[in-house]
C-alpha cells in the first residue's frame, strides 16, 4: 500500500533534498509524487455503499480500453487510489443517540451500506487498488461528549483505519477533530504507512526554522470545487501561494480538490446546488476538461477522478483526457518546481464560481513548470511545461515570452534555440523571437513541451509578480559597452555563448538587476562569461574593451 514510486536518478537529489526540509510531518514515505486515483463525492455524494466501490475497484483494474495503442488500466497509468467519502456512517448511533463514535472513539459504520469493509479493502488490494476513506465527516457531523475535547474519537480512527485495511484517510473539517498534529503523531506510532489529505485544517507553512510544518500528504488549498469552470479556475488559482513559495514538494503537495472531467451529477446528494439558479444544469465540456486536466497536471496537484467509473459512455468520452501519458508525466515529474503562475492579464466576469456566486477572474493565464530533461536531450539542455489558458467566453490571442519560463535555458532572439510541442497532439509548434503567441477559442488552453539547448537557472522559489500583459522580450534592455561590474554576484551562466543569451538568463533570474558579458576570449583582467548581479555596481578599476553590461529596462538605472 505504499504508492511512492521507483525515484529516477534525475530527480534522487530533489527529492532527498526536499523532504529533509520538513520538521513537522507524516513520517510514512508516501506522496513522492502527487497521488492519483479516484474519490466518490463529485458524482455520488452521501449516496455511497459497498457494492458500488467494488465496482469501481474491478473498473480500475479493468484493460479493455487503450492507451497509446496497448490495453491499459487506470491503475497502470497511475490511478492506484480509491477513496469513500461521506456517507459511510451511522449517523445518530452513538451514546444517547447522537454523533457515529461508539463510548470507545471507534467509528459505526453503517452496515446496510458497507456489511463487510474489511473484506472490501481486501478485495482492493488483491487488485492493486489502495483503499481509502473519509474522517471528522460533514453529513452528522460528530461533536459528542466521547469526540469533543479529547483524543478517544482521534484514536478510534486511527485504529479503525488500520484494522479495516485502509491506506488512507481524508479528515475533512466538520466535526470535533480539528488537530491534524494528533492524527500525524498517532500514525506514526502505528508504524503503518497511511496517506492524509488534510481538508480545510490548514495548509503546509514556514516554520520559525526555516523548514516546512506539513502534517499531512495534500492539503486543500481551496474551497469544495464544482463542475464549472469558475469553479475550476477559482481553485486552481488558490495554489500559486504555495508552490511559488516552495511550500510543495514530495510528501506535501497543494491540492484544488478533486477532477471534475467526466463528472455528470451537477449536484450530488447531501450537497448544496453549485449554480446561481437551480434550473440551471452545472456542467463543463470537453474543451474545459482538457484545460482542466492541463492545470492540474502543471501545478503538481493530485490527480483524483470523481466521475462514475462504471458509467462507460462517460469513461470512453473522457478516457483520452485522464490517461494521457504526456499530461501525467508533467503532473509526476518534479525538479524542485512545482508548477507556478508566470503571467496573468485582463478581466472576465465568470458565473458559478462556487456557492452559487460569479466572480471576476484574469482573462487569460500562463503556467508554467520545470520539467526533468528526457533521453533524447542533450545534457546541456533545459526543459519546462508551459500552460496557456483562454478563460474569457470570446476567442482571444495569448502569448508567453519564453525568457520568462522559470528553470528554461536562451532561446535566442529567433527562437531557434528552443522548440515546443502540443501535449496533447504531439504537433510542433512555431516560436517567433522568443515568443509563442496562439489564438485561443473560449476555455481552450495549449498545453507545450519547450525544450532549450541551453542550460537555464534553477526555478526560483518566490518568481516575479504576474505581469498584467505578455512579458517584455529579452532585448528590451539598455546596454553599457566597455565597462565592467563590481562583485555582487547572484549567479554565473556558464554556458551563456552571447551577450543576449546572459542578458535574457538576468530577466528570468528573480535577484538579477544587471548583468555583465566578457566572451571567452577576453584577455583582461575581469572574469569571463556571464555574470549576474543583484545590482549595477561600475567596478572602480579600469574598463574592460569587450565587457558588456545589460541592465533590463524593468530595473531603475544607475550609472
Amino acid at each position: 500500500h505504499n504508492m511512492a514510486r521507483p525515484t529516477p536518478n534525475w530527480w534522487t537529489v530533489a527529492v532527498v533534498a526536499a523532504l529533509s526540509t520538513y520538521t513537522e510531518a507524516l513520517d510514512n514515505g508516501l506522496a513522492i509524487t502527487p497521488p492519483m486515483g479516484f474519490r466518490t463525492w463529485n458524482q455520488f455524494g452521501i449516496d455511497v455503499n459497498q457494492t458500488m466501490m467494488e465496482q469501481i475497484f474491478a473498473v480500475m483494474a479493468d484493460k479493455s480500453r487503450m492507451v497509446n495503442g496497448t490495453y491499459t488500466s487506470l491503475i497502470e497509468v497511475g490511478y492506484t487510489h480509491a477513496g469513500i467519502d461521506d456517507g459511510w456512517q451511522l449517523c445518530n448511533s452513538g451514546p444517547g443517540g447522537e454523533g457515529f463514535h461508539n463510548s470507545s472513539g471507534f467509528p459505526i459504520i453503517d452496515t446496510s451500506k458497507f456489511p463487510d469493509v474489511r473484506a472490501m479493502t481486501l478485495k482492493a488490494k488483491a487488485l492493486g487498488v489502495s483503499p481509502g476513506w473519509y474522517a471528522n465527516n460533514c453529513h452528522c457531523g460528530d461533536h459528542t461528549a466521547t469526540c469533543e475535547g479529547t483524543a478517544t474519537c482521534y484514536r478510534g480512527d486511527v485504529q479503525a483505519t488500520v484494522d479495516f485495511g485502509f491506506t488512507s484517510l481524508k479528515v475533512d473539517s466538520c466535526g470535533a477533530q480539528k488537530n491534524l498534529t494528533e492524527y500525524t503523531e498517532l500514525f506514526n506510532a502505528t508504524g503503518i504507512p497511511v496517506l492524509i489529505e488534510n481538508c480545510h485544517q490548514g495548509t503546509s507553512k514556514l516554520a520559525p526554522d526555516g523548514t516546512i510544518d506539513c502534517p499531512m500528504n495534500l492539503f486543500r488549498s481551496s474551497a469544495d470545487i464544482r463542475p464549472t469552470y469558475g469553479s475550476i479556475l477559482a481553485n486552481l488559482l488558490t495554489v500559486d501561494q504555495f508552490n511559488a513559495a516552495r511550500l510543495t514538494g514530495p510528501g506535501c503537495w497543494a491540492y484544488p480538490d478533486m477532477l471534475e472531467v467526466g463528472v455528470t451529477m451537477s449536484t450530488p446528494p447531501g450537497a448544496k446546488h453549485h449554480c446561481e439558479s437551480t434550473t440551471v444544469q452545472c456542467m463543463l465540456n470537453a474543451t474545459e476538461w482538457k484545460t482542466h486536466m492541463s492545470a492540474w497536471a502543471v501545478v503538481s496537484s493530485p490527480l483524483i477522478l470523481g466521475m462514475d467509473l462504471r458509467d462507460s459512455k462517460a469513461l470512453d468520452a473522457a478516457w483520452p483526457i485522464i490517461t494521457n501519458r504526456a499530461v501525467i508525466a508533467v503532473n509526476q515529474q518534479w525538479i524542485g518546481d512545482s508548477g507556478r503562475i508566470n503571467s496573468q492579464g485582463g478581466v472576465t466576469q465568470t458565473p458559478n464560481c462556487g456557492h452559487a456566486a460569479p466572480c471576476t477572474q484574469p482573462a487569460w493565464i500562463v503556467f508554467s513548470k520545470a520539467l526533468p530533461l528526457t533521453g533524447k536531450d542533450v545534457p546541456t539542455s533545459s526543459r519546462a511545461a508551459v500552460l496557456m489558458m483562454n478563460n474569457d467566453d470570446s476567442t482571444a490571442s495569448v502569448s508567453v515570452n519564453l525568457t520568462t519560463v522559470a528553470g528554461l535555458g536562451y532561446c535566442g532572439p529567433d527562437g531557434a534555440a528552443c522548440t515546443a510541442r502540443d501535449f496533447w497532439t504531439g504537433d510542433s509548434v512555431a516560436i517567433s523571437t522568443e515568443i509563442v503567441q496562439v489564438v485561443l477559442n473560449p476555455h481552450e488552453c495549449l498545453f507545450i513541451d519547450v525544450v532549450s539547448t541551453h542550460r537555464g537557472p534553477p526555478p526560483s522559489p518566490r518568481p516575479r509578480p504576474p505581469s498584467p500583459g505578455p512579458p517584455a522580450p529579452s532585448t528590451s534592455c539598455r546596454w553599457i559597452h566597455g565597462v565592467g561590474l563590481a562583485g555582487g554576484d547572484v549567479a554565473t551562466v556558464e554556458d551563456s555563448p552571447t551577450k543576449e543569451a546572459c542578458c535574457s538568463s538576468c530577466v528570468t533570474h528573480p535577484q538579477c538587476k544587471a548583468a555583465c558579458f566578457r566572451p571567452q576570449n577576453h584577455t583582461g583582467a575581469g572574469p569571463k562569461g556571464c555574470h549576474l548581479k543583484a545590482e549595477a555596481k561600475p567596478n572602480a578599476g579600469k574598463g574592460d574593451a569587450d565587457a558588456v553590461v545589460c541592465i533590463p529596462l524593468s530595473a531603475p538605472e544607475k550609472e
